[in-house]
């Protein structure tokens, strides 16, 4: 080394100053010439890369987001004509998404979509559907939120490595920019930091979008278990009992409690607390008086004792923070569903937005429960009287015969009526008719039936007593209605009545022609007022 040193000093001190400067010149120029074909050569490719990460990365969301709303029809696929069709077009969007994707994404989860989209073909065209095709839906639903994760996983990996990739060219180039000029390093700053900045802002804007979308699939996957778990409740009993372990599930450490409105929209009561930590005891008495009901949407509140706070929270013996969501059911407010924490917590998001999700739910469910109870009352129940009509009085007396049970069926007519209306008028005779069934109402037991036959008479269906006991009571109540008559200035009256045991009725026809013959044979022994 010493030897070559020592020849290249000995020609370069041989060569004039001209030459030298010549020389010089040369190699600055060339140095100059390939820093900007490095320049050049890594802007060039750091576009084309950051353009091939924007397209996969696009690739990505179009797939995962496809994935996503595949998955819910496949959640919602019960094989009627608009699931069916859901399920077909999100399958084809699928498809043409899967079909046009870069083979360069990932090898993994790419090729499992395409083996699963013959299954998902299959379940779109499955006619009619069974229980084993809703499980093979299941199933396949599953299938698909797994890949939606790994291509979640996968994207962020690649983006991460293509931003260190990214980073590692830009401190070379900036390094020799450097060492070049100031021109050429201010080339760079001004064109690749941008790119750098351009390539964070898309991991973050992923990165967000990823945190979003796992949030969305939880909130979806809560909102369908207590959805499944209400629908499955066929009494408000069997709701509150859902409710609760919803309770335990978003709020595990918090006083949680339900305050549903009564019949007269007057009052609230506290009808479902936390299993575990029990309820608030929120002092609201009535659904307009609640700050949440009157908003028509969730509210958050820091601490009850700021400005903002509601004033029912404020009189509370000690500060909280609190989340109130309101329940509306067909735009009539049913009551509020709130939790209560320390003071000066900020309520997370993630508890706003379940409690606000699980209030829709339960709203709806309550809401149908109290329609289909009041369709059924009232389907069952005379208009004039209140007492059980004559198609429910039928019901009950098919379950006494049909179930071979011990028991008393009577018949109880009230005669007159005809001369009373056409002495007092028809509202004498209405009148008369709701007298009889106030009287009866108040006799019987819990247990048994009282109804309107039709017209002017009534049946009494007694589970449990004899045909002697079952004549006493008729008989008390015979009397007590003769009283009830006279104090009502309603002359002329009278009241019989025929009954029958079930022993030896083999159906209900055969029951109610032996008591109706009973009660034509009792017509000749009237009671008058």
């Amino acid at each position: 080394m010493k030897v070559l040193r020592g020849r290249l000093a000995r020609r370069w001190a041989k060569v004039d100053r001209h030459s030298r400067l010549e020389f010089s010149v040369y190699l600055a120029f060339m140095l100059a010439m390939m820093m900007f074909a490095a320049l050049i050569s890594s802007v060039v490719i750091l576009r084309s890369h950051n353009r091939e990460m924007v397209d996969r990365t696009q690739q990505w969301l179009e797939i995962s987001g496809d994935v996503n709303r595949t998955v819910s029809a496949l959640e919602s696929f019960d094989g009627s004509d608009s699931s069916r069709g859901l399920l077909v077009s999100t399958q084809d969007q699928l498809r043409t998404s899967v079909e046009a994707a870069d083979p360069g994404l990932t090898g993994g989860w790419l090729s499992e979509l395409r083996s699963l989209l013959p299954s998902l073909q299959a379940v779109a065209e499955f006619d009619p559907v069974d229980e084993v095709a809703l499980a093979h839906a299941t199933a396949l639903a599953q299938d698909l939120e797994r890949l939606s994760s790994q291509i979640m996983v996968d994207s962020q990996h690649a983006a991460r490595a293509s931003s260190d990739a990214l980073a590692s060219w830009v401190r070379w180039v900036v390094a020799i920019s450097i060492l070049g000029a100031l021109v050429l390093g201010t080339v760079v700053y001004r064109v690749l930091i941008p790119l750098n900045r351009s390539i964070r802002r898309s991991l973050t804007k992923l990165e967000r979008w990823t945190l979003a979308s796992e949030r969305d699939a939880t909130r979806r996957k809560l909102s369908t278990q207590v959805a499944d778990g209400l629908d499955a409740a066929t009494s408000e009993a069997q709701a509150y009992d859902v409710i609760r372990r919803t309770m335990r599930r978003i709020a595990p450490s918090l006083k949680s409690e339900l305050l549903l409105a009564d019949s007269s929209m007057a009052h609230m009561r506290a009808e479902v607390t936390h299993p575990d930590n029990g309820g608030p005891g929120c002092a609201v008495t009535s659904p307009w008086s609640c700050p949440a009901v009157r908003h028509g949407s969730t509210l958050a509140f820091d601490d009850s004792n700021s400005i903002r706070s509601c004033p029912h929270l404020s009189r509370r013996g000690e500060p909280c923070s609190a989340v109130c969501s309101p329940l509306v059911f067909m735009g009539n407010p049913m009551g509020v569903i709130h939790t209560t924490g320390a003071a000066g917590e900020t309520p997370s998001r993630d508890l706003v937005d379940e409690m606000s999700l699980i209030a829709g739910e339960i709203s709806a469910r309550l809401g149908t429960l109290r329609a289909f109870a009041r369709a059924e009352m009232q389907a069952a129940t005379d208009v004039l009287t209140g007492l059980s009509n004559r198609r429910a009085s039928e019901d009950r007396v098919a379950r006494l015969v049909n179930g071979r049970g011990k028991g008393v069926v009577a018949l109880v007519e009230v005669g007159g009526l005809i001369q009373l209306n056409n002495a007092l008028g028809k509202g004498a005779g209405d009148r008369a008719i709701r007298t009889f069934a106030e009287v009866l109402r108040a006799a019987v037991r819990g247990t048994d039936l009282c109804g309107r036959w039709g017209g002017a008479q009534f049946i009494l269906v007694v589970d449990g007593m004899s045909a002697a006991a079952t004549t006493l009571r008729l008989e008390n109540i015979r009397k007590k209605a003769m009283e009830a008559f006279e104090h009502g200035g309603l002359p002329g009256l009278s009241i019989c009545f025929g009954l029958s045991d079930t022993a030896g009725v083999v159906d209900t026809n055969s029951m109610l022609a032996v008591v109706d013959g009973a009660l034509s044979s009792a017509k000749g022994e009237k009671v008058e007022v």
